[in-house]
């Protein structure tokens, strides 16, 4: 699958889901068909872990890790510095109370053709790329805009087109 506009960027991607094979199809998955790289982690504990120690665009998150409900886990996400994007991937329909979480991008339901919702998650996972990178350059330009500002002299001043001082 290629991916939609954005050029030489390699995805990070973690996978946390307690099935092996899921876990194995997803990373062959990504392997073969994407410009993605897939961790996978079969636990809500080595996922926190992994957030903290690696860094990583996007967190696949399953309802389905023995160790903590989902609520915990995005709890414990959202105490962390830098938690990545999660889109949820479940065997229920999606909580609304879960799914407007702040660090929750998307809800994903499984379903019977793993490499069908492959295609989906991937294509979520570069939606969520576009949104950060567009965030990331217009959080650059506005410290730009603020430094050259900055680096006027003070008796400037600021004529509309109109031919108006506005400040």
């Amino acid at each position: 699958m290629e991916n939609p506009g954005i050029p030489e960027q390699h995805l990070q991607i973690l996978f946390a889901d307690n099935n092996p094979d899921l876990q194995n199809s997803f990373q062959e998955y990504c392997r073969i068909y994407t410009q993605a790289s897939a961790t996978t982690t079969p636990s809500a504990k080595e996922t926190l872990a992994k957030t903290t120690s690696a860094s990583f665009d996007i967190l696949i998150l399953s309802d389905n890790l023995s160790d903590m409900t989902l609520k915990e886990i995005l709890l414990a996400l959202q105490t962390h510095q830098n938690s990545p994007p999660v889109i949820l991937f479940t065997e229920q329909e999606c909580d609304q109370n879960i799914t407007s979480d702040v660090i929750v991008e998307f809800c994903l339901r499984k379903g019977k053709q793993p490499v069908r919702k492959f295609e989906e998650l991937i294509s979520l996972c570069w939606e969520i790329a576009k949104k950060e990178q567009a965030i990331l350059q217009h959080s650059e330009k506005e410290q730009q805009l603020h430094d050259i500002i900055n680096f006027l002299p003070d008796p400037t001043l600021v004529i509309n087109r109109n031919g108006v001082v506005i400040a």
